[in-house]
């Protein structure tokens, strides 16, 4: 199927990086990457020896990956600090997480990217920060766009933050 697909043409790139194929080392080194086959540290590293060799989609691609990467390591390192910690310790810091990454514009991809936008929307709607929650929502948009399962959150936040601004 089409498991077997992708791991037969991975194999195939492999074969071809280790034979020495520059494009196929760039190739195999950003699906490396997404696959978490390195820390976020070693990946990094890594990447700033390629950075300026790779051309601008492996580029684009490489950084979302390490964005992932190290978004899944420090999401990691906290909830495995879950038994020790009370829920809202545990929603603190990980809201505390979320606003680190939204303010550095490190977005994580898939299902994470929407969860982190939305703590980042809930600290904003706690602390009435119209500014933060108005960028927050932009962002959501954006990632959300074409989506019909996220109209009614949309909405929802669209009320919010006319509230939050006193309209």
């Amino acid at each position: 199927g089409k498991t077997a697909g992708r791991a037969d043409a991975y194999l195939a790139l492999r074969t071809k990086a280790e034979a020495g194929d520059a494009v196929a080392q760039q190739h195999l080194f950003v699906q490396d990457l997404g696959l978490h086959r390195f820390t976020f540290s070693q990946g990094e590293l890594r990447y700033a020896g390629l950075k300026d060799k790779l051309p601008a989609e492996l580029r684009k691609r490489a950084e979302q990956h390490l964005v992932d990467l190290q978004y899944a390591e420090l999401t990691g390192a906290l909830r495995a600090q879950l038994p020790k910690l009370d829920r809202s310790e545990y929603s603190r810091r990980y809201a505390e997480l979320s606003l680190l990454f939204f303010a550095a514009g490190k977005i994580p991809g898939s299902y994470h990217g929407t969860g982190l936008l939305s703590a980042v929307l809930r600290h904003a709607q706690q602390t009435r920060d119209a500014a933060l929650f108005g960028q927050a929502l932009e962002a959501f948009k954006q990632r959300t766009a074409g989506d019909a399962r996220y109209a009614r959150s949309i909405d929802r936040y669209t009320k919010q933050l006319e509230e939050l601004r006193g309209n």
